[in-house]
């Protein structure tokens, strides 16, 4: 759960950024890593592309509040990621 909290100045509101890691990679299901066939036939460990051989994945939430005095008036509509 986050909960959220309005900056004190409003005016000078940077985004805020919660960064969690930890989470185990969905493509290559935590091993880092796939056998791959090379173009000689035989078959090597390739990294994983999307964690980087790393076996986890980072979610990264940023926060960037908006408001009638910045300009940005608030609306009811979500993103397009339904956040």
């Amino acid at each position: 759960m986050i909960e959220l909290t309005p900056p004190a100045v409003f005016r000078e509101a940077r985004p805020e950024r919660l960064t969690v890691s930890g989470f185990t990679c969905p493509e290559c299901h935590g091993n880092g890593w796939f056998w791959s066939e090379d173009s000689g036939g035989d078959w090597e460990k390739k990294d994983c592309p999307v964690c980087g051989g790393t076996k986890e994945v980072t979610a990264e939430v940023v926060i960037r509040w908006r408001g009638k005095c910045c300009g940005n008036a608030p609306t009811n509509k979500t993103n397009e990621n339904n956040v």
